[in-house]
């Protein structure tokens, strides 16, 4: 984990051979979502919400069992390399999710540099087989198609997506 001075931004994707000289580096242990799902008997969210600051695109490899139990994917996408050259761009991130059945819904909160140049947008990404998804009839890439079990989530981002979800009878309140 690379912790810049102002520990804000911190991220565990590879800096490279040169990370930035005043940044830290700190060994911490992590798990993927499927292990923590799998091993810990976690129930698949139909949310998940992804801000790894660069990391998104890991995150999400290590998701793979349980991504198709997901209905709705908010992600911090980056639209320039800010983390260095292993930074999955916003077109990257689309690309491998596709393979899964999602989809670009909605877009949200932006971040910009100091310049005012556009880094990074928050995407809402629908699974095919949402219900509040107008590509459902689109073909599957993936032959589970079992739905997860409903789950009531809370927090600011997820009004909306909740709202919809609960209009198609795909949540419990």
């Amino acid at each position: 984990m690379y912790l810049p001075p102002n520990v804000d931004g911190s991220t565990a994707l590879d800096l490279g051979p040169h990370p930035p000289a005043d940044w830290a580096c700190l060994e911490v242990d992590m798990l993927t979502v499927d292990y923590v799902v799998q091993e810990f008997r976690v129930t698949a969210p139909d949310v998940m919400k992804l801000d790894t600051q660069g990391c998104e695109l890991n995150v999400l490899r290590g998701a793979r069992q349980t991504l198709p139990q997901v209905q709705v994917l908010v992600i911090e996408c980056w639209l320039a390399r800010n983390y260095g050259p292993g930074t999955p761009l916003f077109l990257e991130v689309a690309q491998w999710l596709r393979e899964f059945d999602f989809h670009l819904w909605d877009v949200g909160e932006v971040w910009r540099d100091a310049d005012g140049t556009l880094c990074s947008q928050d995407c809402f990404f629908l699974n095919a087989r949402c219900p509040v998804s107008r590509l459902g009839s689109e073909p599957r890439r993936l032959s589970q198609s079992a739905p997860a079990a409903p789950r009531t989530e809370s927090g600011p981002w997820f009004k909306r997506v909740r709202s919809l979800l609960n209009r198609h009878g795909q949540t419990s309140s």
